[in-house]
């Protein structure tokens, strides 16, 4: 394990702690707690890819330091920070940013490839269930209510991440999960089409009026089943934007 990620834990709890007590109460705190977890969860999700690779064949992946969960290696600042967080606040939707490179060549079986890229969301869902564990067994009410609307806002946004990650769309993870079954000519035509598909998804997704909606009403049947509001969900969305305060 990295010290950046210990470190980036570190800054996780001395936020977490004073929003959970109460002691801190401001939107900007909120805002710098869900980005931290936030990076805390990509750093989970590329580490799944990597470590299913690794086990697959392909041992490339150690020394690119992507089983060491540091998230310099899996964050750009670009597509992982600046471009999840305005895509959240425009239209509170987690960006599934972020990247490892797997030398798909390398992997024994098209059942490891899919494998790998099924890990991915996994761990996705496996921190969507960790941040959701309080309100699924009723604790959220013995912390702050901020802390608990920002916990609530995270556990959305690995539920919209972990919807968006599992679609069949060329460039997605879910896509990466069919992928080695097709056949080799469908792949090398669909090829061109990853980055494309990709860019085009998200914009549908943040320009079309209704089109994100299904996408919405998912993550909200998901998170009520581990016991999270709405109400929480667009408390914590308010004091994130804290700049609208």
């Amino acid at each position: 394990m990295s010290i950046n990620f210990l470190v980036l834990l570190l800054i996780v709890a001395v936020l977490g702690g004073p929003l959970a007590a109460g002691d801190f109460t401001s939107g900007l705190t909120v805002f710098a707690f869900v980005i931290a977890v936030w990076v805390v969860a990509l750093c989970l999700h590329e580490f799944g890819h990597a470590a299913v690779a690794h086990r697959g064949g392909d041992t490339t992946v150690r020394g690119k330091g992507y089983l060491t969960l540091d998230p310099v290696h899996y964050a750009d600042p670009v597509t992982s920070i600046i471009l999840p967080v305005a895509i959240l606040a425009m239209g509170g939707i987690g960006f599934p940013g972020g990247a490892v490179y797997i030398r798909h060549d390398l992997l024994r079986s098209p059942a490891w490839r899919a494998g790998t890229s099924l890990a991915g969301p996994a761990m996705t869902g496996v921190a969507m269930l960790i941040l959701a564990a309080p309100f699924a067994l009723g604790l959220n009410g013995q912390v702050a209510p901020l802390f608990a609307q920002a916990l609530a806002l995270l556990v959305f946004l690995q539920a919209t991440a972990l919807i968006l990650n599992l679609l069949p769309v060329p460039g997605l993870d879910g896509f990466g999960v069919i992928e080695p079954f097709l056949p080799a000519s469908v792949q090398q035509a669909i090829a061109p089409a990853r980055g494309v598909a990709f860019m085009v998804l998200f914009a549908v997704l943040m320009l079309v009026p209704g089109a994100s909606r299904p996408l919405f009403q998912g993550a909200f049947a998901l998170i009520g089943a581990l016991g999270v509001s709405p109400d929480q969900v667009f408390g914590g969305l308010d004091a994130f934007k804290f700049w609208e305060a």
